[in-house]
């Protein structure tokens, strides 16, 4: 029954192994006293959530919007609803330009007067996003590193903060900065099939950022998320629907993420916004708080010899011979 395959599924050991030597400890950068000291000032406080206002009135400066998108794309689906397509082949890697874009997107789309949900896809076929650059991060330049983590942040202050309903329609894999996409949505449908997501940071000798830590602790409970971060859990859909990660499967998660959505559309927009900006606000609260102290931790982390050697033992795996048959 369902309770004994989540019992299965808490028990599973991975017997991946990828040669690389794990860096540094995730629950030391939770713990680490700098990251925790945030200003109040970061949250509007006004007492009332005016229909088309943002949550979070941020004393970061915004990242200006892109004049043309190359990365993705914008189309109308119904009334009030919008699909925003990932469209950076090969894989839709979170590099600088397509973060900036996303969080350009979404912001265009709140300004909009009338977009109250989107549609987060993807326009590559079997994949969502494969996560983080990875070849930004490997022999990395300071000025570079440095704004390719705040765009993680801006990217991340927009999609999780913003009042509009969002739905991740996940029709492939969704990996590490994938997975962590899907997780800043309000709803998540997958595919059934082959597609596999999770915050798999760990196999590959590094380990996710505390924050991306955060968002999957309070969606698959702490217990949960301690085991399969330590593991770095590659989730198969029908895992990933039993501890809770994805909320429904579909043989067509389009229509399925359509329908979700329009379920959130349809209460109230003032009282659905105002629930959730309560909910969301404190974890956005510490991570704006932190953001300086994490894009510097981020810098020394990422030069550190086992960062980069891990970073180059996964970069050297894509290019054998049998994960291009893969």
């Amino acid at each position: 029954d369902r309770r004994q395959r989540q019992m299965c599924i808490r028990d599973r050991v991975s017997t991946q192994s990828t040669g690389s030597s794990s860096i540094f400890s995730g629950s030391w950068m939770i713990r680490h006293p700098s990251l925790f000291r945030f200003s109040t000032s970061c949250l509007s406080t006004h007492p009332t959530l005016p229909s088309r206002c943002r949550f979070f009135a941020s004393s970061i400066p915004p990242i200006p919007v892109p004049t043309t998108f190359t990365g993705v794309t914008i189309q109308p689906v119904e009334k009030g609803i919008k699909k925003l397509s990932l469209s950076s082949s090969p894989v839709n890697s979170l590099t600088t330009n397509l973060m900036v874009e996303i969080e350009g997107a979404l912001r265009l789309l709140e300004d909009d007067g009338e977009t109250q949900g989107v549609l987060l896809c993807s326009s590559v076929p079997n994949i969502f996003s494969a996560g983080l650059d990875i070849k930004t991060m490997y022999q990395p330049e300071e000025e570079k590193a440095k704004r390719f983590w705040t765009a993680l942040h801006q990217l991340f202050y927009r999609l999780y903060g913003t009042p509009l309903t969002t739905v991740a329609v996940i029709e492939g894999h969704a990996p590490a900065g994938g997975c962590f996409l899907s997780m800043c949505c309000d709803g998540r449908v997958m595919n059934r099939g082959k597609g596999r997501i999770g915050l798999n940071e760990a196999q590959l000798g590094i380990s996710a950022p505390w924050w991306f830590a955060m968002l999957f602790k309070d969606i698959i409970t702490p217990r949960l998320a301690e085991r399969h971060l330590q593991l770095g859990t590659l989730f198969t859909p029908e895992e990933a629907l039993i501890v809770g990660l994805v909320d429904e499967l579909s043989d067509e998660a389009f229509p399925a993420g359509l329908k979700m959505l329009k379920n959130f559309t349809s209460v109230p927009d003032q009282a659905r916004r105002l629930c959730k900006q309560q909910l969301r606000k404190s974890t956005v609260q510490v991570v704006q708080g932190a953001r300086d102290a994490d894009v510097k931790n981020f810098w020394h982390l990422v030069n550190t010899p086992m960062v980069q050697e891990s970073l180059k033992n996964y970069l050297a795996s894509l290019s054998s011979p049998q994960r291009k048959k893969e």
